[in-house]
């Protein structure tokens, strides 16, 4: 990038670039767009596909060194999408 960005905010159309070195997702799609582990090591769709359990990767850390939990994605993802 040549210049500073305005925001981190990952919702934000300017930090697409910048999300993938910030964060981390629970799948990342391959080149033929097909999802892969990424945080989740493996999920499943209940029924009408509108609810998903997803498994997470065993000893995620976060940067200052805690466990992720379940509670923190449910969290992240409840923000991201209201």
């Amino acid at each position: 990038m040549r210049a500073a960005p305005a925001a981190l905010d990952p919702a934000q159309p300017a930090s697409v670039q910048l999300t993938p070195l910030l964060f981390d997702t629970l799948v990342e799609l391959d080149a033929a767009g097909q999802p892969q582990p990424a945080l989740a090591r493996a999920w499943q769709s209940r029924n009408d596909g509108r609810h998903w359990q997803f498994v997470l990767r065993p000893d995620v850390r976060l940067w200052e060194g805690t466990p992720l939990t379940a509670a923190q994605v449910a969290t992240a993802l409840l923000a991201a999408n209201p």
